[in-house]
């Protein structure tokens, strides 16, 4: 029982260890796009329509945090597979 209950505390550190990695990879994605399209904006050609440049690095934001959470999970399974 100890070895099943320190699988599973490996596998929720590896949860959170991905989580925060998608999380900073997504922070930095999200922050160039919204640098970016306040800098485009900034010049009189700037669209009115500015809710694309909300949204998209919001969902990017999110989805890397749920991506990484993801592939680190996988990848902990995997691990436990291959180990003998």
């Amino acid at each position: 029982m100890a070895g099943r209950s320190e699988n599973e505390r490996g596998r929720r550190a590896a949860l959170k260890v991905g989580a925060l990695l998608g999380g900073l990879t997504g922070g930095l994605f999200a922050a160039g796009y919204a640098a970016a399209s306040l800098w485009i904006c900034a010049s009189a050609a700037c669209s009115s329509h500015w809710l694309p440049f909300i949204v998209v690095p919001g969902a990017v934001f999110i989805g890397s945090i749920a991506a990484g959470a993801a592939v680190a999970y996988l990848l902990r399974r995997f691990y436990d597979l291959t180990r003998v």
